[in-house]
């Protein structure tokens, strides 16, 4: 673990703890990137093209509120490197507990919206409401996907915590979260299993990312300025605005147009080549 005596900003020793930290961050893609190809082989014979389409929605809901719903993960990562090198502990903490109350704040509304709407998407997105429990566990997992993580990781990434936050995030979002969806598909014979193995890995791996977090931050601060957050952040997010359009909008027109099952195809041809989880 990570001692919390800083280094001085660009010293020898930063520059090769940064350098370990990528090669740890690479190691966890490829890992991670191994664990989806294995895990698609399993899913593309667990469910039918039509329930594919279903995952290929719950993907877009999930990338659009994260887009819009998820604050200052940026900021948090260049406060708390800059203010934790310094040796300014409680301006650090304080950058990360004010971000990560703000995000929650942003985010609890959406998983209310979409717990109390999931009849109405189910009925409008997917043509039966009978896929609304699909969205109520989604909603819950809204408040840790969405709310805590990138957080969470960004504060990780601004203590230099590199190597936890890989060998956490190939175990529990990479090998446990498939291994989840995987059995629970089989158990509960129901699409159900996917938003449920997302939810549990989800937590989990907050849970773990909160804890490393607090022992080297230490107590609750919530005195630094909200604004600064925000006038660091909002160009980024105006810039992963038009990511998310470039990414996902021949997907939203697909779902607009073609039934579950003919969005289901390209879901299939997509996953197959770029193995990405959820």
């Amino acid at each position: 673990m990570m001692s919390d005596e800083p280094g001085e900003p660009g010293s020898a020793e930063q520059r090769v703890r940064l350098t370990r930290g990528a090669s740890y961050l690479i190691m966890q893609n490829f890992g991670g990137s191994a664990v989806a190809v294995a895990a698609f082989a399993v899913l593309a014979r667990l469910i039918s093209t039509k329930e594919m389409g279903i995952l290929a929605i719950l993907q877009l809901v999930n990338a659009t509120c994260l887009t819009f719903g998820t604050w200052f993960p940026t900021s948090v990562t260049k406060f708390v490197a800059e203010n934790f090198s310094r040796g300014s502990k409680d301006v650090a903490a304080a950058a990360f507990y004010q971000a990560l109350s703000a995000n929650l704040l942003f985010c609890i509304p959406v998983a209310i919206g979409i717990y109390v709407g999931a009849p109405f998407f189910a009925y409008h997105l997917l043509g039966d409401m009978l896929y609304a429990s699909l969205f109520r566990v989604f909603a819950f997992d809204v408040f840790f996907f969405e709310g805590m993580l990138p957080i969470l990781v960004a504060a990780l990434f601004g203590l230099r915590m590199f190597r936890e936050t890989a060998v956490v995030g190939l175990v529990i979002g990479g090998f446990t979260r498939q291994s989840l969806v995987i059995s629970l598909l089989i158990l509960l014979r129901n699409l159900v299993g996917l938003p449920v193995g997302w939810l549990i890995s989800d937590a989990v791996t907050a849970v773990i990312y909160l804890a490393l977090t607090t022992r080297s931050l230490g107590s609750p601060r919530f005195d630094f300025p909200l604004g600064k957050l925000f006038r660091f952040y909002l160009p980024l997010k105006l810039s992963s605005i038009v990511d998310y359009a470039k990414t996902w909008f021949d997907r939203a027109l697909l779902v607009a147009f073609v039934s579950l099952a003919t969005l289901g195809v390209p879901s299939l041809s997509e996953m197959e080549s770029r193995a990405i989880p959820h």
